[in-house]
């Protein structure tokens, strides 16, 4: 798949923005549905994270289009130590649904219900 769905650190703008900027390709903006989490937990503590749920709102962030992609997966798999790659439908600004790649945090047992009670309230 030449298609990765982001929504933190490596969108257009962003800190870490270089890293997909030097594969190359093009951005889109788009959605996907998820509770977003401003910091993740475990090995992903001091970034933003996602664990995707179709009943939950919409999370915006950049669809990132490359034939370069699939050469740099093992570099992006590294980099998202953390997280864990996963398939997703991106809902594109034109209401065009299209299938990525996404980073979706990894699961914590132990710390997740807590977070998950934090967003809920925060809705």
């Amino acid at each position: 798949m030449k298609r990765l769905f982001v929504y933190g650190t490596l969108c257009p703008g962003r800190s870490n923005a270089h890293i997909l900027e030097n594969i190359g390709g093009q951005w889109q903006p788009g959605s996907v549905s998820g509770f977003y989490y401003e910091r993740g937990w475990g090995a992903a503590a001091d970034f933003p994270g996602i664990v995707l749920d179709e009943r939950a709102p919409a999370v915006a962030g950049f669809l990132f289009i490359s034939d370069n992609l699939d050469a740099h997966w093992p570099l992006l798999d590294e980099f998202e130590e953390g997280y864990d790659r996963v398939p997703v439908e991106v809902t594109t600004s034109e209401g065009q649904k299209i299938t990525a790649w996404i980073y979706q945090l990894q699961p914590q047992v132990e710390e997740r219900p807590a977070a998950a009670a934090v967003t809920e309230k925060a809705l």
